[in-house]
């Protein structure tokens, strides 16, 4: 039977792309037919390169088979295995200088931040103003009663130098989301609104 290869398109499930990849492949054998398919689908008839657009934000795994002239076909199939996050706005990877992005960014324009999966240790204050929304890549949840949950977000924000404020909101209509703050806890009143001051 031929073999197949995977050259182009995602190719880490600790990675993430966008919700349109494209994968190019070959067979060890010319004039080999091929087929394809996305996470638990049926295998389609495809040619190189197949492209995918709109995925859903989560895991995927994208498959391809090649048939040779004499109908054998690839017992084990190529496999990629990768993650859609999509999110617009400025992109923060692991490595980057968290808080120093976030407090260098203008107080008069709202910006989203989008925090790829990774640990960030932090010795300033973050300063989060009006508008501005602190999006972490998302993860996996798990449902309880009619709520779901987080089980372990992706993106951790770890308190570096001993602050005793990791998160300052110095405007309205901030959004957080996805994020695992060490240690931190909100003050708020019983109703959700901000206390004063906090």
């Amino acid at each position: 039977p031929p073999q197949t290869t995977i050259s182009s398109g995602p190719s880490s499930a600790s990675t993430t792309y966008n919700g349109d990849p494209s994968f190019s492949f070959s067979s060890s054998e010319p004039n080999s037919t091929f087929e394809c398919k996305l996470d638990s689908g049926s295998w389609v008839s495809c040619t190189s390169p197949k492209s995918y657009s709109g995925l859903a934000n989560g895991e995927h795994a994208f498959s391809v088979r090649a048939i040779d002239q004499a109908g054998n076909v690839d017992a084990s199939p190529e496999t990629r295995q990768w993650r859609v996050w999509e999110c617009s706005g400025k992109q923060i990877v692991s490595g980057d200088d968290l808080d120093a992005i976030i407090n260098a960014n203008s107080s008069a324009v709202a910006t989203t931040f989008c925090i790829h999966a990774g640990t960030y240790a932090i010795d300033r204050t973050i300063r989060i103003r009006t508008g501005d929304k602190l999006l972490g890549e998302e993860g996996a949840t798990t449902a309880r009663g009619p709520a779901t949950y987080p089980t372990d977000p992706p993106v951790k924000i770890k308190n570096g130098t001993n602050l005793t404020r990791l998160l300052h909101l110095e405007g309205a209509n901030v959004t957080l989301k996805w994020l695992d703050v060490s240690g931190a806890r909100s003050l708020h009143n019983a109703d959700g609104s901000p206390k004063t001051g906090s």
